[in-house]
């Protein structure tokens, strides 16, 4: 195939971007292919046709091209055609402007010149096609293919390097290269743009340079872990997550989980300059490093759980701020605490600032992200607060911060998928992305991102951000003014709540913990967990705190049916028999109520006397996690270490439900009336949380896969319990959002009940009458939840 090159020049990093082709003289740039046809019966029938590279030629389809126009010279004919062309990942089109030639009198000679839009012909010159590449289906035409590389001119989001879904490890140039696979921890491939417009990237067991052409190669480690100095070929890292550089050229390196701050030298030495293994009998100065900013004066800032280190360029460590008053936000800064730095930064006056906040932030005084400054005199003070998800907040688990010189605050707005810069104590404006979770170039307010994450101010005002679920590092650039004009913010979306719920508490006081037996407020639970209902429909509570199963009446009276006589393993009548660490019940085979006790990693029977005694000999091979009742008198078992569920007959045959390692198990199961099992099996680092069926046939559906509530999903990871009624409405008990969720048949979500800090729904069941009854582990209490008929309805 031929090749033309379109030139044009495009300042993106303060050099060059190109996103998936070269220009000569830089630029950003995307490869199309013309193809040009001749009718062999009609050599002056010409038509022409264009796709990206690798697309399909019928996106433009074949558009007749009349050589209508001739030189002043009478010696060529000639016609102009412009080709938008679609580009995969791209919003706007690469424009290309082509002029085919044919020379009078020798008709079978064509040439072709192609400019950008609106560009000079002269530039490129012409050149022969010839047109030998091959024929049409039926012979009638032969084609010439020519390669362009088309400018892109517009600015916006462009990608520079790694390609979306895609990840592992491999150096190349754009699309070719792959990142590691992206997570659900703080995000990785930290960043920091170098003083000659290349990017280095953390990329957790390698550091990695983009340079503006889209070329990435390994500066020191590789695809293997390890805690290793030395040459930068022989050099391993454990988790490294951030980067900052010296203007030496040396690159600093957070690798957390070794708990070093480790230093790349300009000549390609890895040395540890910070961290480590300490002198025996001496204390680690470093827990977990994991963000890194280097100050103007030389000082390097780095974030090591909930406090702020400084490393001095002598060598030595301190403390900068954090862990003082527990939450004291603002004041000096010896005094201040923080509740999870996500990210730090330094102005150029030496101001520190940090971007402080918790997914889970109910377990906080308040559920608020902050953006701090720690001023050069040592005095912290807030720049920013939002409220999180949990209190319908805009900021929903940020996870990059970028501050320029001047003090102007840019923040990834992870979960909703935008850039956002920070315009007052309480208010944002998006700069950069539709909040659409998607993987799209072109201008700021039509680009897509997913998950974004770290941020990094290249030298002449563009933003670069790692696209975590995309595996991508890209660029966000200005306008021609050099300013981020707002954009639309992505809207909240929020689950609708059902009408008519009434909820109500049944037994325990809440927020009070002890061991008593009473009706209502009387009774005490200590980290109540699994529920279950009795042959009698009396609630069965494993009340884990106090190694004891309790009874619940539906008026709320409470007794213990066994246990409660300190932790143990003992077997025997109820008032001698111990547990340790009960956390589910259902009843199963027998009549009897099982129990996971968890502490000694056995599977118990009660009996309706409160008799305890041990499994079968086949029952006490299996690790159980989670129980359900199932059909006629079975017992469903969820053994989350093998990654299996089980069937426990009433005969006491065991059998298994779904093939091991089918998913990771979440403590949750429910079975509906036909026999079919639910369970939510919890993310991994390429997986989705999802909600999943499978039937008495052992066909698997997954019913909702989404992203954990804290990145904007329906649930978070750590959905507790289950229920399901008999015409197959779901009920989902979330621990870390603190409510209880509906699913309906047709798979619409919605909110049943919420509360408020300290409250944790840990368990979850139906009762025959339609109600719900829900435990609070947190809340030391077990409620009640009925709904008006209308809402049933």
């Amino acid at each position: 195939m031929s090749r033309l090159t379109l030139v044009a020049l495009a300042a993106v990093l303060g050099l060059a971007v190109v996103a998936t082709g070269a220009a000569q003289g830089g630029g950003q740039t995307a490869p199309v292919e013309v193809r040009v046809w001749q009718n062999v019966g009609n050599l002056e029938d010409i038509r022409i046709s264009a796709r990206p590279a690798g697309g399909s030629w019928r996106t433009l389809g074949t558009i007749p091209l009349p050589l209508g126009e001739t030189t002043d010279s009478g010696t060529f004919a000639y016609a102009d055609i412009d080709l938008d062309v679609a580009l995969p990942n791209r919003v706007t089109p690469a424009t290309v402007e082509v002029r085919v030639w044919q020379r009078i009198g020798a008709n079978e000679r064509v040439y072709i010149s192609a400019r950008p839009a609106g560009g000079d012909w002269g530039v490129l010159g012409t050149i022969r096609l010839l047109l030998d590449d091959g024929f049409s289906s039926s012979g009638t035409f032969r084609f010439g293919d020519i390669g362009l590389d088309v400018p892109l001119l517009d600015s916006g989001v462009t990608t520079l390097a790694g390609q979306a879904h895609e990840w592992g490890y491999a150096d190349g140039r754009g699309d070719e290269v792959r990142f590691a696979a992206a997570g659900f921890s703080p995000p990785y491939l930290g960043l920091a743009v170098d003083h000659d417009g290349s990017v280095v990237v953390a990329d957790r067991r390698a550091i990695r340079r983009i340079l503006p052409d889209g070329t990435v190669t390994t500066i020191a480690g590789g695809s293997t872990f390890g805690s290793l100095d030395g040459p930068a070929e022989t050099a391993r890292f454990q988790v490294a997550s951030d980067v900052a550089i010296d203007p030496d050229g040396s690159i600093y390196v957070a690798d957390g989980s070794a708990g070093r701050i480790r230093k790349i030298t300009p000549d390609g030495v890895v040395a540890t300059v910070a961290g480590g293994d300490p002198p025996e009998g001496e204390r680690s100065v470093l827990g977990f490093p994991s963000r890194l900013a280097l100050a103007p004066d030389g000082n390097l800032y780095v974030i090591d759980h909930v406090h702020i280190r400084r490393l001095a360029p002598s060598g030595q460590v301190s403390t900068f701020a954090g862990g003082g008053g527990e939450f004291d936000f603002d004041g000096p800064r010896a005094n201040v605490g923080f509740v999870f730095p996500r990210d730090i930064d330094v102005d150029a006056e030496g101001n520190v600032y940090v971007l402080d906040g918790s997914d889970y932030a109910d377990s906080f005084p308040d559920a608020s992200y902050r953006v701090r400054k720690v001023s050069a005199d040592g005095w912290v003070s807030t720049v920013f607060q939002g409220h999180t998800r949990s209190a319908d907040g805009l900021l929903v688990s940020p996870g990059g911060l970028a501050v320029t010189a001047g003090g102007e605050v840019y923040l990834t707005n992870t979960a909703r998928n935008q850039i956002v810069r920070v315009a007052g104590p309480h208010t944002l404006e998006a700069v950069a992305g539709t909040g659409t979770d998607g993987f799209l170039d072109g201008d700021r307010d039509k680009a897509d991102f997913s998950w974004p994450g770290h941020l990094a101010l290249a030298p002449s005002g563009a933003l670069v951000v790692t696209d975590q679920a995309d595996r991508a590092v890209r660029v966000v650039s200005p306008n021609a003014e050099g300013r981020f004009t707002a954009v639309p913010l992505a809207p909240i979306s929020e689950l609708p709540r059902l009408e008519g719920v009434r909820v109500r508490l049944l037994a325990g006081r809440p927020g009070v913990s002890g061991y008593a037996d009473g009706a209502g407020e009387e009774a005490r639970f200590r980290l109540p967990r699994g529920v279950a209902l009795d042959a009698t429909g009396a609630v069965i509570v494993a009340d884990a705190g106090n190694d004891a199963v309790r009874r619940v009446s539906r008026d709320g009276i409470v007794t213990t049916l066994a246990g409660g006589n300190g932790r143990g393993s003992q077997d025997g009548p109820g008032d001698v028999a111990q547990f340790d660490d009960p956390v589910d019940v259902a009843l199963g085979p027998g009549g009897f109520i099982y129990v996971v006790d968890k502490g000694n990693g056995l599977l118990r029977r009660v009996g309706s006397d409160g008799a305890v005694s041990p499994g079968s000999r086949e029952e006490d091979a299996i690790l159980p996690q989670a129980l359900a009742s199932g059909r006629d008198g079975a017992l469903i078992v969820s053994e989350g270490h093998n990654q299996r569920i089980l069937r426990i007959a009433a005969g006491g045959a065991i059998s298994s439900v779904l093939p091991a390692g089918i998913a990771k198990l979440h403590h949750d199961l429910a079975v509906d009336a036909e026999g079919s099992v639910f369970w939510v099996a919890a993310g991994g680092p390429r997986t989705l949380p999802a909600l999943r069926r499978v039937d008495g046939e052992g066909a698997v559906t997954t019913l909702i896969e989404e992203r954990p509530g804290r990145y904007g999903g329906i649930f978070s990871l750590s959905v507790s319990d289950l229920a399901v009624t008999p015409d197959g409405m779901l009920y989902l008990a979330d621990r870390s959002y603190r409510r209880v969720l509906q699913v309906s048949p047709a798979g619409e979500v919605s909110i049943v009940a919420s509360w408020g800090r300290g409250h944790e729904p840990a368990g979850i069941l139906v009762t025959p009458d339609g109600a719900l009854i829900v435990v609070h582990i947190q809340g030391h209490a077990i409620y009640e939840i009925t709904f008006e008929d209308e809402a049933l309805e």
